[in-house]
C-alpha cells in the first residue's frame, strides 16, 4: 500500500504545475491540486462502492501529505 501510495504521489507531484515561489504557498497549492484531482475522479464515477474507494484513496493520500509536509515541500522544489 505504502508503494502504491508514493506512485501516486509522485503521479501528483508530476502533475502539479505552479509559478509559486514561496514554498509553504506552494505545498497548500499542491495539497489543493490533489483534493480537486481526486474529485473529479469521484464525479465521474456512479458506483458508490468506488466513489468510496476514492474517497478513502483521497483521505489517506491528504493525510499522509500532511503528515510527511517536509519530505513534499522538498520534492515540490525540485
Amino acid at each position: 500500500l505504502q508503494i502504491i501510495l508514493m506512485d501516486s504521489i509522485d503521479q501528483l507531484i508530476d502533475s502539479f504545475d505552479s509559478k509559486e515561489k514561496n514554498k509553504n504557498v506552494r505545498y497548500r497549492e499542491f495539497l489543493y491540486h490533489c483534493f480537486t484531482k481526486f474529485e473529479k475522479e469521484i464525479k465521474k464515477i456512479k458506483s458508490k462502492k468506488i466513489i468510496n474507494k476514492y474517497i478513502t484513496m483521497r483521505d489517506n493520500t491528504l493525510s499522509y501529505l500532511i503528515q510527511n509536509e517536509k519530505e513534499i515541500t522538498l520534492k515540490l522544489s525540485r
